[in-house]
């Protein structure tokens, strides 16, 4: 074998072992994520901190998002209490009698962030309306 080739393999090898290392760090992660591991507290908290213990957080953040945006458009109160969790403070001040009203306003945000975007304004910009409305 030349010398490209003999380089080439040890790459290829090299990143089969990277993957395979990240793949195996990312499942532990998860394992401890889920709660379905025997080990201590100190290693699941080491973990979380982690960059593949972020991942996994910013990965259940989106999860969750999606589930709350895709019950509020469609109305649907059972699967956003799901969505919510069952331990979300939220809770406590929406019930299925005022969840229209909340989806009314989830609805009048969207369209507001609609409105800025087109107007070239930043989500999260201060501004102020000069003026009487």
């Amino acid at each position: 074998m030349n010398n490209k080739k003999i380089a080439a393999l040890g790459l290829i090898v090299l990143v089969a072992i990277g993957v395979t290392f990240g793949l195996t760090q990312i499942s532990n992660a998860a394992t401890l994520n889920s709660g379905s591991s025997n080990t201590s507290g100190n290693l699941k908290e080491g973990m979380h901190k982690s960059g593949v213990g972020n991942m996994i957080n910013q990965a259940n953040r989106l999860k969750r998002k999606v589930a709350v945006d895709a019950a509020m458009a469609s109305g649907d109160y059972n699967a956003w209490v799901a969505a919510e969790g069952k331990s979300s403070s939220i809770l406590a001040k929406i019930n299925a009698n005022n969840f229209p009203k909340l989806v009314q306003a989830y609805e009048l945000r969207k369209q507001e962030e609609t409105i800025m975007k087109d107007l070239g304004i930043k989500q999260g910009a201060k501004f102020e309306i000069v003026g009487s409305l």
